[in-house]
């Protein structure tokens, strides 16, 4: 079909992307009134039907009503025209030789098509915009038909090619079911009204052994059975079977005919799939009476109990409830069983067996059938199925041979992983090794010999094929729901790893690669990808990827291990150890550190795990009971030792890294009072936050504590909450709780944004709560290199210097003495809890400059903190006060100084002065070194008694640019 609206023209798509714009009409109707003509309408390459709405995949069949433009019973939209012939005409001269169409909703329409060049809209009236023209594209079909058959039959050879490496199965002779119409043959839509007309068409007549009674599902209202689905026939059966086919015979005196049959299968007589559909064209369903029909033998997906003969198209076209009936004369169904020895017991060699017996069955259809005979739907379908079976096979085929995987689930082969790393001399047992206490990750671990290998049940794995594509799983024995999958798939270490809590998991797929290496001739590659699964950054290192095959990190060889008998409570007392955290504790784990267990802990630690340990990972595996090892469960569960974090000392600033998400940081935002979600490379201010002598947190740019709810900062004013922090779940990290009585709610990292969990026995499992603290080193402070001068006060003393020789900063001391603010220079480092005024120098970086944190300074002791006249600070924002007289550094109406504070609070982890000037005066001038500096363009004003002159000697009311007398000292203003 092709759109002719007035300005030009564009053909309907099905698929505007890929150009697909040929159509096939499946069904004509007309007669109808005003000369409408009924349409169903199908894209070339599929089986599904064009609704009005503009949708083409719709499954059930769908209409379209089109007239022709020149008649008179419907609304039109005034609009010129292009012709048949591209000419413009008024709308009112097109007539009905211009073969121009309106599309409606029915057959009394009350919408059309509205046609645009970028959406697809209806309209209430025949618009101009969607007239509609149909162009013969049976050319274009056909050259899409011939490249559909090139796929086709590249598909179909090599589904031949496949089917012939399959080892054959041979079948019995045909086993007759006995089918009876009040036992085990079943309709869901049986007709059972009786009269002289059809009386008497029951079930039981397909079963009666007569050829002239006949049986005919539902067609008449009053009649028992009406479903509002297919009609199909149900055979039970006594045991499930894997082979069936079937026979019917039609109607002694009439029809209607089956003309197309789907055969179904089910194991439950619940979730039924489709073995095989059969038509008049390809499979020569019969339509004519009395004429029986044999089917092929259906190798079915499954065994199953349940098979279903479901007519889908009849004869005549007539349907009760919206679906066609049937009628027959008799019905039967053959079972068969596998009678050769010789075929194959992998139950995948069935399953091809089976897809490619049916599959290719339909295909040799398509392939005998003359192109003029062809849709693209009957080949489009057949070729997918038939690539999708293909590759599927070729990724079996290739590991078909390997006697190591598991082909029977019941019956799972064990096997441990020699690494190819013995050839480089490291150890004749390394083995890949389940650290399941460690975040399930992998490591090549030295055994002794092959008896600890098999006495250490974390070596042991299985492998077996994933059902959808035929790739393998490897499955860890002590956790045969956790195969072992992968974050990432490029080069790198640390990234294998049971799937349990892993973040960023990607999948579980591997393909077989053949090593070329005698000693060690496997190897495995993410499903699709180009690296290997590999230990080459060295038998420490957990295990991960390698782009290289010829690596001995990548080789491994198998080794046979037999089932352990008390595997089940060897895997209870793993999953209580797991949970438990205290398993992935290592002798790195013990220290006086940050993110460390206190060393105090250790020997009871020590005398607890050796304990429980010992039945895990050494040669006591095979020796122990199963009520050891219920006693050893239930200790680790009630009676683990005590274990506590060394606490972060107060009084220092620090960071706080997500171990579940550990691209982010914990960060404060000023504009919105929350915490929220950081980078964790941002080394910038808002990561920071300073940790009290009183345990609670303040977030160092807003200056205020952290809040209790969800992602709040405390409001200013607020007396803030202590903070506890508790072992993380891998005794590396924290949890950080805000504590309101026995309340304490822990922050939590969902990857984007902040909350808050309750944890008042942090009792967890998810890493989210868990946080890695960095102390910082070196603090950002803010900085304008225009402005050139700032305030700081913190409550550590901090370096002016970047470490070495170059000054960033020079800060200064003040107090009020003469009217003036007289800054004091700072020569070393800054105190501790000193208030300052500074001057940048150098060094900036995004708006900060970073100064390096040192050791308390002795006897720096700033007493005049609060004092009025003196530079003063805190670290907590807090209210001004309505009454309070307070100068900050600001840039004012004269530039950058001294001004009178208007705000409503006092900035945390900043400098002010409180201070009561003379009535009327707003600024302060400031001397540094007995040479005064002041605010550019400043106007004192206190009542004339600063006398102020020029270098001329004349007395001024203003100081500008230059250098000034004032009150018998210089002063030199910027």
């Amino acid at each position: 079909m092709k759109e002719k609206p007035y300005a030009g023209s564009s053909n309907l798509h099905y698929d505007k992307a890929a150009g697909a714009s040929v159509w096939k009409i499946a069904s004509v109707e007309t007669g109808l009134s005003n000369d409408i003509v009924k349409l169903s309408i199908k894209p070339a390459s599929a089986d599904t039907y064009l609704k009005f709405d503009g949708t083409s995949n719709n499954a059930d069949v769908q209409y379209l009503y089109l007239q022709n433009w020149s008649g008179n019973t419907f609304t039109k939209e005034a609009q010129n025209h292009e012709n048949i012939s591209g000419e413009s005409v008024a709308y009112t001269e097109i007539t009905s030789s211009d073969n121009v169409w309106v599309v409606g909703n029915s057959a009394t329409p009350t919408s059309y098509w509205n046609g645009e060049v970028s959406r697809f809209v209806t309209y209430s009236k025949g618009h101009g915009y969607a007239f509609y023209t149909a162009e013969d594209a049976s050319r274009e079909y056909q050259a899409l038909l011939n490249e559909a058959k090139v796929d086709f039959n590249a598909a179909y050879t090599t589904g031949h090619n496949y089917y012939s490496e399959i080892k054959p199965v041979t079948l019995s002779d045909a086993a007759p079911v006995t089918l009876t119409a009040d036992g085990n043959l079943f309709c869901n839509a049986e007709q059972t009204k009786t009269g002289t007309d059809d009386s008497g068409m029951t079930l039981s007549n397909l079963v009666d052994n007569r050829d002239n009674t006949s049986f005919h599902s539902s067609w008449q209202d009053n009649v028992a059975a009406a479903p509002s689905t297919w009609h199909y026939l149900q055979v039970n059966l006594a045991e499930a079977t894997s082979f069936i086919d079937f026979t019917y015979r039609t109607r002694h005196d009439k029809g209607p005919y089956p003309t197309i049959i789907e055969i179904q299968c089910s194991s439950d007589n619940v979730n039924y799939v489709s073995v095989a559909t059969f038509t008049k064209d390809a499979d020569g369903l019969p339509q004519a009476n009395a004429t029986s029909f044999s089917s092929r033998v259906l190798v079915l997906p499954f065994a199953s109990k349940y098979i279903r003969y479901v007519v889908k198209g009849n004869s005549s076209g007539g349907t009760f409830n919206g679906y066609p009936y049937f009628a027959l004369s008799a019905f039967g169904l053959n079972t068969y069983t596998i009678s050769n020895t010789s075929a194959s017991t992998d139950p995948y060699d069935y399953e091809f067996n089976s897809a490619y017996y049916n599959l290719l069955a339909t295909a040799a259809t398509i392939n005998e059938a003359d192109n003029s005979t062809l849709l693209l739907s009957d080949v489009t379908p057949i070729t997918e199925q038939l690539t999708a079976l293909n590759n599927k096979y070729g990724v079996y085929a290739s590991t078909k041979d390997l006697d190591f995987i598991t082909v029977d689930p019941a019956s799972p082969k064990y096997f441990a992983i020699k690494s190819g790393r013995t050839s480089q001399n490291v150890g004749d047992y390394w083995m890949w090794t389940l650290k399941s206490c460690e975040g399930g990750k992998i490591k090549i671990e030295s055994m002794a010999d092959a008896t600890a290998v098999s006495n250490n049940v974390f070596t042991y794995w299985s492998m077996v094929r994933d059902e959808a594509t035929g790739f393998l799983k490897l499955i860890p024995y002590i956790e045969p729901s956790l195969p072992m999958g992968y974050t990432t798939v490029g080069d790198g270490e640390n990234k294998l790893t049971n799937i349990s809590t892993t973040s960023g998991y990607v999948s579980n797929l591997y393909e077989y690669v053949p090593s070329g290496n005698t000693d060690y001739p496997y190897a495995l590659k993410p499903a699709g990808g180009s690296t290997y699964v590999s230990n080459h950054t060295g038998t420490d290192s957990y295990m991960g990827f390698y782009n290289v095959l010829d690596d001995a990190g990548t080789y491994f060889a198998v080794v046979s291990q037999n089932p352990i008998t008390h595997i089940e409570n060897l895997r209870t007392l793993n999953t209580a150890l797991k949970n438990s955290g205290i398993g992935a504790l290592k002798e790195s784990n013990f220290g006086t550190g940050l993110n460390q267990v206190q060393q105090s802990c250790k020997s009871g630690y020590d005398d607890f795990f050796s304990a429980v340990n010992s039945p895990l990972a050494t040669q006591a595996l095979t020796e122990l009971t199963d009520d050891q090892l219920t006693t050893l469960t239930t200790r680790i569960s009630n009676n683990p030792p005590t274990l506590e974090m060394n606490q972060p000392a107060t009084g220092k600033f620090y960071r706080f890294k997500s171990v579940k998400h550990s691209d982010k940081r914990l960060r404060s935002d000023k504009s919105g009072n929350t915490l929220k979600c950081g980078d964790v490379n941002d080394n910038g201010r808002e990561s920071i936050f300073y940790l009290t002598a009183d345990n609670k947190l303040v977030a160092y740019v807003e200056g205020q504590y952290i809040g209790w709810n969800k992602d709040a900062l405390a409001d200013v004013g607020h007396a803030g909450y202590v903070t506890a922090f508790r072992c993380g779940i891998d005794y590396a990290s924290y949890t950080i709780a805000t504590v309101d009585g026995d309340n304490k709610r822990a922050i939590y990292c969902n990857g984007t944004t902040w909350d808050r969990g309750n944890l008042a026995d942090n009792a967890h499992t998810d890493s989210g709560y868990d946080w890695v603290i960095e102390e910082v080193s070196w603090l950002p402070v803010g900085v304008s290199t225009a402005a050139g001068f700032g305030t700081l006060y913190s409550p550590v003393a901090l370096g002016q210097t970047n470490g070495v020789d170059t000054r960033r900063i020079q800060a200064y001391t003040g107090a009020v003495a003469d009217g003036v603010l007289k800054l004091t220079p700072i020569e070393g480092t800054i105190p501790q809890n000193t208030p300052v005024i500074f001057q940048y120098l150098t060094g900036e970086e995004n708006g900060k400059v970073f100064l390096q944190v040192m050791g308390d300074v002795a006897d720096a002791d700033y007493a005049n903190n609060g004092t009025e006249g003196y530079l003063a600070g805190q670290f907590v924002t807090t209210a001004k006060g309505a009454n309070a007289s307070i100068y900050t550094l600001q840039n004012g109406s004269k530039g950058i100084g001294i001004y009178k504070y208007s705000g409503a609070n006092i900035q945390g982890f900043r400098a002010y002065l409180p201070y009561t000037a003379p009535a009327g005066a707003n600024a302060l001038r400031i001397v540094f070194d007995d040479v005064t500096t002041g605010i550019e363009g400043i106007e004192v004003n206190d009542g004339g008694k600063t006398a102020i002159y020029d270098l001329s000697g004349r007395r001024v009311s203003r100081m500008t640019k230059g250098l000034y007398i004032v009150n018998g000292k210089k002063v030199f203003i910027k």
